[in-house]
């Protein structure tokens, strides 16, 4: 995708976008997702729907020779951190699968060095919602409860490296963060 600046025969920015398996290019890293089961309310969004699923985007500047690996969670390891919350009679844990759920990202340079590695974690919540029943059972909402993303920043490239840790906890009805606590590169707690 080029972007250009008005009058300009140069693009401002040039980005491509791969969907290859970081470990088998040639592979895409795309597959059909989970069937997402909606009950008796799939016409809510236009039939039981199935999306493409893409465990790896790679996001290429090629003005700048640098790029940035995504990683996502795939539809298993997301059902796996569902375990217990789910409804055995809709799915509403779907939108996780759909929308994508970011397990890694990875930063490199113009000479491919690694300049800096995060990674996600989450902790699932559901929530009932007693005012809304499907077939006489309450509804419930899955929320990220908790998240934890740990930053590793390479310096120059090297080996060397400085990590840091931010936790963020959301409350149930809004999702509105109630707790944060960082730990700095120095271990400094926040």
């Amino acid at each position: 995708i080029k972007n250009y600046d008005a009058g300009a025969i140069t693009p401002a920015k040039w980005v491509q976008y791969e969907y290859n398996l970081f470990s088998d290019p040639l592979t895409s890293s795309g597959s059909a997702g989970e069937l997402e089961n909606l009950g008796d309310m799939s016409f809510l969004a236009g039939g039981n729907t199935q999306a493409i699923e893409y465990e790896n985007v790679k996001v290429v500047n090629k003005l700048e020779n640098t790029a940035t690996k995504y990683f996502f969670y795939n539809s298993s390891e997301i059902t796996n951190m569902l375990q217990g919350l789910n409804s055995s009679i809709i799915d509403f844990g779907g939108f996780l699968r759909k929308e994508g759920l970011l397990k890694q990202k990875e930063v490199y340079n113009a000479g491919n060095d690694l300049l800096q590695k995060t990674s996600f974690t989450y902790i699932l919540d559901a929530v009932p919602n007693t005012t809304i029943k499907y077939q006489g059972n309450n509804i419930s909402k899955i929320f990220i409860k908790k998240d934890v993303t740990t930053v590793t920043d390479y310096i120059n490239g090297s080996s060397q490296a400085l990590t840091a840790t931010s936790e963020n906890t959301y409350e149930n009805q809004f999702n509105n963060l109630v707790y944060r606590k960082e730990t700095l590169y120095d271990g400094t707690v926040v």
